[in-house]
């Protein structure tokens, strides 16, 4: 089965992706969406628009039940399989690498939090969901502040220069929509974000999504990083990195974030629901953050 699908990228990443997967290939690891050669010997093809289109090889299968803790750590245990072969061996100048450095992100949405605080607190009228974004500002803006000094306090600058330096790759988008299940076998498609940079970062966006969509499971959540650890476990930096990426209050800033590049006169009920939302599993966000600094530490 095959896939046309319309392609966005740059041709770089996209020659990118093709040496990613094609090292997965020669190392056995073949259920990927790998992107096929046209007759030319090209990975994209142009219509008389301008739009670029590229050719993938495809595999049917159901996306992972992130409810379902018998899906969820076969998915981390895939991840870390998939990580110890996404190592890299080739010219600098075909690599794309990871753009984000964590510190100067964290550094830079705390700004925005602090931003988006005086800006309601200096309003006159406030709806509810403006009076809920200040009562629960000093709670989250801490732990932003927190997660910044452990990463300046850290070896993060070493563990990213050592995972550049080593040409360690990450998907980019491990999430359960790009990790399919058919007859007991797991196929991962979906590599268009994917870069050399830290892979723990991988394991981090995975295990958030699983809490935020299990009420933050301390047991599910300790099984998914255990079933990673089992196939690749990481150095002490990479343990704190992850414990550090999961104290930041990433879900806070994206709410807080939206509302300020939005339309302030009106806000969904969707959103106002998500704060609520965020506000009532904070408890169990915390007891989780508990457990997995006793788990790593």
């Amino acid at each position: 089965t095959y896939i046309i699908k319309k392609y966005e990228g740059s041709i770089k990443k996209l020659h990118f992706q093709k040496l990613v997967q094609d090292k997965l290939l020669m190392d056995g690891y073949d259920l990927i969406d790998e992107i096929i050669f046209n007759n030319d010997g090209e990975l994209s093809c142009k219509d008389n628009r301008g739009d670029i289109w590229i050719v993938k090889r495809w595999h049917q299968g159901e996306e992972c039940n992130i409810r379902d803790i018998r899906e969820v750590c076969p998915a981390a245990s895939n991840m870390a399989l998939l990580h110890q072969k996404m190592i890299l061996e080739t010219d600098e100048d075909n690599l794309c690498y990871e753009k984000d450095n964590l510190y100067e992100l964290f550094l830079r949405h705390n700004r925005e939090m602090k931003r988006v605080h005086s800006y309601i607190k200096g309003k006159k009228q406030k709806n509810d969901m403006e009076i809920k974004l200040l009562n629960s500002y000093n709670m989250f803006y801490s732990q932003g502040e927190e997660a910044v000094s452990i990463l300046k306090d850290s070896e993060y600058s070493q563990v990213r220069e050592h995972s550049f330096k080593n040409q360690c790759v990450v998907h980019g988008n491990y999430t359960y929509h790009n990790v399919l299940f058919r007859d007991n076998r797991i196929i991962t498609i979906g590599f268009e974000k994917c870069a050399v940079g830290v892979q723990i970062v991988d394991l981090y966006d995975f295990v958030r999504k699983v809490m935020e969509k299990n009420s933050w499971d301390i047991d599910m959540g300790l099984r998914v990083i255990d079933s990673y650890f089992k196939v690749r476990r990481p150095s002490d930096n990479e343990c704190r990195l992850l414990y550090t990426l999961l104290l930041y209050p990433e879900k806070y800033w994206k709410l807080i974030n939206f509302y300020y590049n939005s339309r302030k006169t009106w806000m969904s009920e969707k959103n106002n629901e998500k704060l609520n939302k965020i506000c009532e599993q904070e408890k169990d966000r915390l007891a989780f953050l508990e457990s997995v600094k006793s788990l790593l530490f």
